[in-house]
């Protein structure tokens, strides 16, 4: 019995429809990184335990096979998940399942990196620090393998296992780990752990390379045992996972539990929030391995770009006018008076072309058959295509230079992301002009139409533009699925990086800057080595620069120094109420623990920093703390009716060395109801032979797309009495469902054992951040 999805997001995992399916079953004992003082436990016991539960796997896999279950590719896990991996026959997942055993599909990650615009003036921050030990790697980095030759990684990167699965693919991994050298101290180097690979070129894109849970497992599982002994007295201190699985955070996936038992081993994980920010087309919120606790979830903001001249653009054409200001983005620009063409329709050389093609790829614009339109004119086109494809600006600006075009104007209708100027030596005497917003759609209209002359101002006023304090649209924004604060950091999301042959590329995205985030936590751990995962992330989290809203930027940008000099800090990089309700006035308790790191007594000063819309107070707040001290404070919040869904605050800590300040959130609102659409019943002939229902939902709005994703999703098979007859989690106990079309065929077996009247199917959905629905099909009989 299977649950197949038949229509899914282009990107997103999909339950497989065939025979087989690659599938994780969980066992009950915990993993090592799970064990309660582990860090006491010595080699040999590391080592034993590991050991017994391998031998638990075995033995429960030689018991499936007695029953027929034919297993093949099994990896097996035990350090920071305890289970396998397997591919299986879909109709014998039930026999697995009926051993009482959490069964789900893997799901895909990809990276976080894609083609940027160039900002100019961006260079890679390089935190100054001290030297690495020697031999050892600073970070293990789990992407898609590194490229050797690549300059910036060349003599910087071990190789570790290859566990893709083989395949071409390592642009992405070598574009991070680019970023990561540049970012690190030359004595500090990588581990590549290679665990995704490139799925080909599909609809015209860029190939994409991605990974699948069981890879990311066995990943993590060689990170925190790089000589795979069972002990993990070696285990990293970072461990970069520059992959991200959309619509997919949540506390108890697979991923997001070996997130936890890293860090009982030593690792700290840092992960890219993803890219899935409502500039993006869509809304999704923080995606996997990022929002698990413990991780620390990396966002991206603006990166650095100078001053640029203003201007003024009008464009006429019979019946309209638009009148619009602008900035100049490269080029020499000087007044003039030409003709207006937004290339929107079929070109002149190709006049069978597709109408309406205005940037969905460089082939449908500015290309050898768009002379007879682009020479000496006025080109107009949009920032993104219908598909919300964005090619880089700089390879527009090349392709309209070679077309003869006198100027191009990139318009950005959403607004909300400055376009960043080009860099020098691109297009050098073709005007590149960005314009943002409402004029930026009217332009767009008066330039498609027939006869458009176009006037520009020369450039006036220039305009400085510092270094954006913002998240990039693109950037995954918070809260989780849970209702957690994410992300946690924000590092500049653009880089400029060198590959092969000399020739410079931008690139931007969450995973560029969850590379610089990680190389600040390996450059801090090598300052405090004493320091657990969680105290790192604490340090780093709660003396950060602030750079704006806590759901889109965190706490801000890492600040090294005062992460060095903080001598109280919390167990928990941030201070999470559970959600509370608005339908009346509330108050909430929660513990703050903080430890006091340094050898000295000090005195401590807690101030609540409190949102003007929830009320914080802290007890004590003031007190003594001895040297290697750990103490608790309560942290309590109250609010009256009516309050608006999220709130933030603080709690500030002044003792010994840097000032911190733990950030507070509370939640206040009632989850939505997970939404399932009408049940519709699949005949053959005058027999039910399964059904078919939509669940999730999809919600469009000027921000983008939010997708309202399940938790899980059962169907269940009852008699005219209520009672079930047949039941399935669909392959995964929490699948992660995404909203789509789901149908369900019933096997022959089952079908063949039904006789009665009154059946009916039986949904039931559970939301991502709590809350459940279900609904039934109309009732049939079954000869």
């Amino acid at each position: 019995m299977a649950v197949d999805p038949i229509a899914h997001d282009g990107r997103s995992p999909r339950v497989p429809s065939g025979e087989t399916t690659r599938v994780l079953v969980e066992l009950r004992r915990p993993a090592l990184g799970d064990r309660v003082a582990v860090s006491h436990l010595d080699p040999a016991a590391q080592r034993d335990y590991v050991a017994s539960l391998n031998g638990e796997v075995g033995a429960l896999l030689g018991a499936l096979r007695a029953k027929g279950v034919r297993l093949d590719g099994v990896v097996q896990y035990a350090r920071v998940w305890h289970g396998f991996a397997a591919t299986v026959r879909t109709a014998d997942t039930p026999k697995v399942q009926a051993l009482g055993l959490r069964v789900e599909p893997v799901r895909r990650f990809y990276g976080a990196v894609a083609g940027g615009r160039p900002p100019a003036g961006a260079r890679p921050e390089v935190p100054a620090g001290p030297p690495g030990r020697a031999g050892r790697p600073a970070v293990a980095l789990l992407d898609s393998g590194v490229d050797g030759r690549a300059p910036a990684a060349r003599g910087r990167v071990g190789n570790g296992p290859d566990l893709s699965g083989g395949g071409p693919g390592n642009r992405h991994g070598t574009v991070v780990a680019s970023v990561l050298s540049e970012s690190l101290p030359r004595s500090q180097r990588i581990l590549s752990i290679r665990i995704a690979h490139r799925e080909g070129d599909t609809g015209g894109r860029s190939p994409t390379e991605s990974t699948t849970t069981d890879r990311l497992l066995a990943g993590l599982e060689h990170a925190v045992d790089p000589n795979a002994d069972g002990d993990a007295s070696d285990a990293l201190p970072v461990a970069l996972v520059a992959v991200n699985s959309p619509y997919a955070g949540f506390e108890d996936a697979p991923e997001a539990k070996a997130v936890r038992a890293a860090a009982g081993l030593g690792t700290l994980v840092v992960a890219p929030a993803g890219n899935e920010g409502p500039g993006a087309g869509t809304f999704g919120t923080i995606g996997s391995p990022a929002a698990a606790t413990g991780a620390l979830a990396v966002g991206a903001t603006a990166a650095r770009t100078r001053a640029v001249p203003r201007v003024d653009v009008g464009i006429v054409s019979p019946g309209r006018r638009a009148i619009a200001h602008g900035i100049l983005l490269g080029g020499r620009l000087r007044p003039m008076r030409l003709g207006a063409t937004s290339l929107s329709g079929s070109s002149e050389a190709s006049p069978r072309g597709a109408a309406g093609a205005t940037g969905e790829s460089l082939l449908q614009y500015l290309t050898v058959d768009a002379r007879p339109k682009a020479r000496r004119r006025l080109v107009v086109v949009p920032l993104r295509g219908r598909g919300g494809a964005a090619p880089p600006l700089a390879d527009r600006a090349a392709a309209a230079a070679q077309a003869g075009a006198g100027a191009l104007i990139v318009c950005n209708p959403e607004g909300g992301e400055p376009l960043a100027p080009l860099p020098a030596g691109v297009a050098p005497r073709l005007p590149v002009i960005g314009v943002d917003g409402h004029p930026a759609r009217a332009l767009l209209e008066a330039a498609n139409a027939r006869g458009a002359v176009a006037f520009v101002s020369g450039a006036r006023n220039r305009s400085g533009q510092s270094r954006g304090s913002g998240a990039r649209r693109y950037s995954s924004t918070g809260p989780s699925y849970t209702l957690a604060p994410k992300p946690d950091l924000v590092a500049d999301g653009t880089a400029l990086v060198s590959a092969r042959g000399g020739v410079a590329q931008f690139e931007s995205g969450t995973s560029i800057a969850a590379a610089r985030v990680a190389a600040a936590a390996a450059i801090l751990h090598s300052r405090r080595p004493t320091l657990r995962p969680a105290a790192l992330a604490a340090a780093l989290v709660t003396t950060a620069r602030g750079a704006g809203g806590r759901l889109a930027d965190g706490t801000g940008r890492p600040n090294l120094s005062a992460a060095g000099r903080a001598g109280i800090l919390p167990s928990t990089a941030t201070l999470a109420f559970p959600a509370q309700r608005p339908a009346s006035t509330w108050t909430a308790h929660v513990d703050l623990l903080v430890a006091n790191t340094r050898s000295t007594p000090a005195v401590l000063r807690l101030t609540a920093v409190t949102d003007d819309r929830v009320h914080l107070a802290v007890f004590p707040n003031q007190f003594l703390m001895a040297g290697r001290s750990t103490a608790r404070v309560i942290v309590t919040a109250s609010a009256a009716t009516g309050i608006p869904s999220y709130a933030t605050g603080g709690i500030a800590i002044r003792g010994p060395g840097a000032p911190i300040t733990v950030p507070v959130a509370v939640p206040v609102e009632t989850p939505p109801s997970p939404v399932i659409g009408r049940i519709r019943l699949i005949r053959n002939a005058r027999a039910v032979a399964g059904v078919t229902f939509a669940a999730g939902s999809v919600r469009r709005g000027r921000g983008g797309i939010a997708v309202q994703a399940l938790r899980s999703l059962t169907l269940a098979l009852v008699d005219s009495r209520g009672a079930t007859v047949h039941e399935l989690t669909p392959v995964g106990g929490a699948p992660d469902v995404l909203p789509g079309e789901y149908s369900y065929r019933l096997p022959g077996t089952t079908a063949r054992a039904l006789h009665g009247r009154g059946y009916r199917f039986r949904v039931t959905a559970t939301g991502t951040a709590g809350g459940s629905a279900s609904a039934e099909s109309p009732p049939f009989d079954h000869p």
